[in-house]
């Protein structure tokens, strides 16, 4: 593994996750599994990923409820999740991921949770650090990154 590699596994590895009254959500890490399998199925090209784009929006749900906090089908079938526009926002907290706000735009606090519609109407785009995109490109680095992903903040619930 190639010192850019340890690098950026490192820094996905240390992703910070919301915290509500104890309870750590996954919304995060799933966003960025959802990154990585959009990339794998040819959906974001350019390192651009637009919020408009209904297949990585419905990728993110499936990853969702794939990687629910139980193994108890019950819960999983009626557990809320998290809506699309909140890790698609607040992952530009993380030093890898962007948002390119279009121009005239004073972007939110990264306190604040913008809807859906505001996402729509005032970001060009997102994007990740070009040397992790590059990574990105290799499927055997997808695999390892992404198995990562699952193995810290997935299977440890």
């Amino acid at each position: 593994m190639t010192s850019s590699q340890l690098l950026y596994r490192d820094i996905l590895l240390k992703t910070k996750r919301g915290n509500s009254h104890g309870v750590f959500s996954n919304a995060k890490p799933i966003f960025v599994i959802t990154i990585i399998d959009a990339i794998h199925e040819g959906l974001i090209n350019g390192n651009h990923i637009d919020f408009k784009n209904k297949d990585i929006e419905n990728l993110y749900f499936d990853n969702y409820r794939r990687y629910s906090y139980s193994d108890n089908e019950l819960f999983r079938a009626n557990s809320k999740v998290t809506p699309y526009n909140l890790p698609f926002f607040h992952l530009n907290a993380e030093s890898y991921y962007h948002i390119k706000w279009k121009e005239g735009v004073v972007p939110p606090k990264q306190a604040e949770s913008p809807s859906s519609r505001y996402l729509k109407e005032n970001i060009d785009y997102t994007y990740i650090d070009n040397e992790l995109w590059e990574l990105l490109q290799s499927p055997e680095i997808r695999y390892d990154f992404r198995n990562a992903l699952i193995e810290k903040f997935i299977k440890t619930e």
